[in-house]
């Protein structure tokens, strides 16, 4: 969680995993330029924004947040990045 700084992309040395959801304007709106920032910067990244969710939509504690199928690929590709930049 967290806004994405755009200064100091240069110096992430580690492979990223950005998640999401579709309204959280804040930060979804964003997105694009830090996403550009890391390609300018060669860094590796994936980035995904989850449709019709809302920020915490992985958190099942929140019933009015919480959208299992969204919940459940963001936890598939995290384990899938772990397995491959995690050692």
């Amino acid at each position: 969680y967290g806004s994405q700084p755009r200064k100091g992309v240069e110096k992430i040395n580690a492979a990223m995993l950005l998640h999401y959801a579709s309204n959280d304007r804040g930060r979804t709106r964003r997105l694009k330029k830090y996403n550009d920032a890391l390609k300018a910067a060669g860094k590796t990244f994936e980035s995904y924004v989850y449709p019709n969710t809302k920020h915490a939509f992985n958190h099942d504690g929140r019933p009015g947040r919480y959208n299992k199928a969204a919940a459940t690929l963001a936890w598939k590709r995290t384990v899938a990045h772990l397995k491959k930049y995690v050692r």
